[in-house]
């Protein structure tokens, strides 16, 4: 799409899955993008198969210049998704002007790779990095990618032309970097010098693509941009040999949130009863991001509240959420809902009491949590409580927010929701002891494990029904496409036999026009013997 707004623009921004695709990675950048009231080229993968974001996509082209967009769809994240992207993107970006910055952000892989190559032939042009969170580990912090699924690179000819550049890079370290704005030796860079002391890995099939989407921009970009300090910590360690480079010319920019007028451009028909104390929930509801401490403080507040709240959810995985909260006994104070679009979203946030936000757990698995929440930026611009259920360490538990608990202290989840209520209910009038209740978390727990020990079992029974609907399914479809075999076979003995036939009558005709040229011989010659007879 172009939309010819400026000849002059002179900054592109590659991310494979760009507004109106609904991805967390894309919209993110195109909220960057809003708040840096830049206009800029845009190239972006195809939206297959996926939902899309009409509204918030009209917002985001008022920032945008041209905006090119790839056709051919490979499952993503592929090394063919990867190969496809760039041969495409170079194809498009190629035929354009060269531009003097490019910014690549990762959720999909794709746009590190395209800039890359970008970066590899233009080198003048600055290129800044984004990473959203560490790629090439899990939120358990083991290896990404099964190798099952083409996480390797499987082109010699790639692998051999990157180490090349690998190996050019120290000895040419003006021609990767553009000088303008590049780190220099005496601004604290590392310097020319001690880049020719690195000792650079080269790559090889034993790399993953995950693997070389962090190390290829940590050599070649001009900027690594993180989302948080304790992600650039830990991102720094995966390759030792880059440490001191990627330090030196990285900087860290928390998720952008956006202005209030974002807020209001659309205005959500939801209905929220103002009689009681409204809490909502917006995101993820899976694995280690659960609400369980939510849920063990409301279990064990003084039951006086009870009809005194509700709470309000928003999720994609809705009726799977249902089975989770229905043995609770406030069941009945949850309003279960659909994940809604970006701009109905913002506004969403600005109708309830207190917003709900929580770390992802993952004590055990690192010195210190590398993620950030990408609500909490969008519930800053709210102008509502934030109640942070923070994990010890990490970036949100150093957020000067109103209402804060630990999540591996259910207790502390408790009395926050005191605090709250202490905030919101005028106690005197209502005649509430609000601390005459605790919590018990080993009970609490214990029950929790058997209420959702049936839920698993009732989803099982649910997936053996489903299993065997499906296997039945199978069944009619191998039956009529064997049926469906058998009449193509029997079409091509048709076919066959309609050819034999037209070559059969086309020779009937031959003959039949032989027998009568010879009839009319016969008779021209008999006719002339007579003539001599006479």
């Amino acid at each position: 799409m172009n939309n010819g707004k400026e000849e002059s623009v002179d900054e592109l921004m590659i991310c494979y899955k760009f507004p109106p695709s609904q991805r967390v990675s894309g919209v993110v950048y195109a909220r960057r993008l809003i708040k840096s009231e830049k206009i800029v080229d845009t190239i972006q993968g195809p939206n297959f198969n996926e939902e899309l974001d009409e509204d918030f996509n009209k917002v985001v082209d008022k920032f945008t210049n041209k905006r090119y967009q790839t056709k051919s769809y490979k499952v993503s994240p592929t090394w063919a998704s990867i190969e496809k992207f760039n041969e495409e993107g170079m194809e498009i970006l190629e035929k354009e002007k060269v531009y003097k910055k490019i910014y690549s952000r990762v959720g999909s892989h794709e746009s590190h790779f395209l800039a890359l190559e970008y970066k590899l032939k233009h080198h003048e042009t600055f290129w800044s990095a984004e990473f959203s969170d560490p790629l090439s580990i899990t939120i358990d912090n083991k290896k990404r990618g099964n190798p099952k699924d083409n996480i390797f690179v499987k082109n010699r000819e790639y692998i051999d032309r990157i180490n090349d550049e690998i190996k050019n890079y120290a000895k040419n370290y003006d021609r990767y970097f553009n000088d303008d704005d590049g780190n220099k030796e005496d601004e604290g860079g590392i310097g020319q010098t001690a880049l020719k002391d690195l000792d650079l890995r080269m790559i090889d099939e034993e790399f993953t693509i995950f693997q070389l989407c962090e190390y290829l921009p940590f050599l070649f970009a001009d900027e690594i941009v993180f989302t948080n300090e304790n992600q650039k910590e830990l991102m720094l360690d995966f390759y030792p040999e880059t440490k001191e480079l990627v330090k030196s010319k990285s900087r860290v920019s928390h998720h952008p949130t956006l202005d209030e007028e974002y807020y209001h451009i659309v205005e959500s028909d939801y209905e929220v009863d103002e009689n009681y104390i409204n809490f909502g929930y917006f995101g993820t509801y899976l694995g280690k991001r659960h609400l369980e401490n939510v849920y063990y403080a409301f279990q064990y507040l003084n039951p006086q509240f009870k009809g005194k709240y509700k709470i309000h959810i928003f999720a994609q995985n809705k009726e799977t959420l249902k089975r989770i909260i229905s043995d609770l006994d406030f069941a009945d104070s949850f309003i279960i809902n659909d994940k809604a679009p970006l701009l109905e979203f913002l506004n969403l946030t600005t109708k309830f009491d207190v917003l709900i936000v929580n770390d992802l757990k993952t004590y055990g698995n690192f010195e210190k949590n590398p993620f950030l929440p990408s609500k909490l930026a969008d519930y800053l611009g709210s102008g509502r409580d934030i109640w942070a259920i923070y994990e010890k360490g990490s970036i949100m538990s150093h957020y000067d927010l109103k209402y804060k608990s630990d999540v591996s202290d259910y207790e502390s989840s408790l009395n926050t929701l005191k605090d709250i209520f202490k905030d919101k209910i005028d106690l005197d009038k209502e005649d509430i002891d609000i601390d005459s209740i605790n919590g018990n978390v080993e009970d609490y727990l214990e029950n929790r494990v058997y209420q959702l020990n049936s839920v698993i079992e009732s989803l099982n029974s649910q997936k053996g029904v489903l299993n065997k609907k499906l296997r039945k399914e199978k069944e009619e479809v191998s039956k009529l496409k064997k049926k469906n075999n058998e009449l193509k076979r029997k079409d091509d003995e048709i076919s066959k036999l309609r050819k034999e036939n037209e070559k059969l009558k086309k020779e009937m005709k031959k003959v039949k026009s032989t027998k009568g040229w010879a009839k009319y011989k016969a008779k021209n010659i008999k006719s002339r013997a007579k003539k001599k007879i006479k």
